[in-house]
């Protein structure tokens, strides 16, 4: 049930950011990449922590009081990075010293589940100040066995990939990204984030296999309603190269 309502709320929250994006050249067809503020996924991480940190506080930080210091730790930068957008705070602090960074609080909080929920926002707060080696080096430990923000974490290491124009090592880590998830929102948002990579290398078959597979697998998930358009695309590229 705490999986069903997490997913259902992330998907509300994309449909929303979704709607104005700031778009990147393939292969002559704009694609969606970042949303109008630069943002890579923002508004999928707010909705995602919201419903995870909602379903973890009754099985976790209530029981056990060490968690909820820990959370406390972290309450005042999660909030200037989700709801202020400020990722500077988030990850140093104020400029009033009035709250510690997550650079500061995971220092102190390591070992946590609320460290390691730090841990995922601090890596996202660095992909989105465009600081991809450090959100790298923070987001490949993340892992909560789960398949929502595990996935995302995994993601977002491909998002920062993409953004540096390297595509091989993006399609590595969204095919990491597709594994952990069997899910109709995470999985096709990675398989078409992994078909625009595969084109962006001129890589047509495999960026046609996951167009297939989105339409396939998926039919019913928001990629699905465009996999056709990009499909046939992908397909004249294919037989014109």
């Amino acid at each position: 049930m705490a999986e069903d309502n997490k997913e259902e709320v992330a998907q509300e929250e994309v449909k929303e950011t979704s709607k104005e994006e700031i778009t990147t050249e393939g292969d002559g067809e704009q694609k969606p990449l970042l949303d109008k503020n630069g943002k890579l996924i923002s508004g999928l991480i707010i909705a995602i922590l919201v419903c995870y940190l909602g379903w973890f506080g009754y099985t976790k930080f209530i029981s056990e009081p060490a968690e909820l210091a820990a959370q406390d730790e972290i309450w005042w930068a999660e909030n200037a990075m989700h709801f202020n957008e400020d990722y500077n705070a988030a990850i140093l602090g104020d400029s009033a010293e009035i709250f510690n960074g997550l650079e500061r609080a995971l220092e102190n909080i390591s070992g946590t589940q609320a460290g390691l929920i730090a841990q995922f926002d601090l890596g996202i707060a660095y992909l989105n100040k465009g600081e991809y080696e450090q959100a790298r080096a923070v987001l490949v430990d993340v892992d909560f066995g789960d398949q929502m923000v595990t996935t995302v974490a995994k993601g977002a290491i491909g998002d920062s990939y993409m953004q540096e124009g390297d595509a091989e090592n993006a399609i590595k880590y969204y095919d990491i990204a597709i594994s952990n998830s069997s899910n109709s929102f995470t999985c096709p948002l990675y398989m078409k984030k992994c078909a625009f990579a595969h084109e962006s290398i001129q890589q047509w078959n495999n960026a046609i296999t996951y167009y297939e597979r989105i339409k396939n697998e998926f039919p019913e998930s928001d990629e699905a309603k465009s996999a056709e358009k990009y499909l046939v695309k992908a397909q004249a590229n294919s037989t014109a190269k």
